[in-house]
């Protein structure tokens, strides 16, 4: 087992909770297609404002073209993280990975694990701080059930049911409690 520069065990990934890899590449390859009509958008633009007889049309051409690059960028941003969302449980604790932020939260952190009741985020797993924040894991909501490769059937018929992610949860920080992960 690897061992960290303290000479305590790496942390076990107990459960993880991710879009599947084919619909990641699938996705991916989609994006990445659709991303040339824009880039060549940029090109003809960029090129058109460098053949202009006035300063201010390249000025505008360039622009016109940052702009559109920038949009592109983020789209591409937002898609790639997008797909990349996880909600992992180890030994050391939760770590939920969104788009725009990752959230680790050590067991000794954790007050309760529970299945978040409100609507736009029914089903997910809702890791509740000591402190009384709140980290919710979207990927683990109901709506992205068959985008993990998992049944929706295991929400429940009002959603809220405990399912897959959440019970994993749920037993990791049962299984800290007892003093099983040291």
């Amino acid at each position: 087992m690897p061992r960290t520069s303290d000479d305590s065990p790496a942390p076990t990934v107990l459960y993880r909770a991710a879009v599947l890899p084919v619909l990641r590449v699938l996705v991916l390859s989609l994006v990445w297609t659709f991303s040339a009509g824009p880039a060549v958008m940029v090109w003809v633009v960029a090129a058109s404002a460098m053949d202009a007889s006035r300063p201010s049309s390249r000025i505008i051409g360039l622009c016109a073209a940052a702009l559109i690059l920038a949009l592109l960028a983020s789209f591409l941003f937002v898609i790639i993280r997008g797909t990349s969302s996880a909600f992992v449980v180890s030994t050391s604790g939760v770590t939920v990975r969104g788009i725009f932020r990752t959230v680790y939260v050590p067991w000794h952190e954790v007050a309760v694990v529970q299945v978040d009741p409100r609507h736009t985020h029914r089903g997910q797993a809702l890791v509740l701080r000591h402190d009384g924040t709140r980290v919710g894991a979207p990927v683990t909501a109901a709506r992205y059930a068959m985008r993990r490769g998992e049944s929706t059937f295991d929400h429940g018929p009002q959603l809220l049911d405990a399912a897959i992610p959440v019970r994993a949860a749920i037993d990791a920080h049962q299984r800290y409690l007892r003093g099983e992960f040291s």
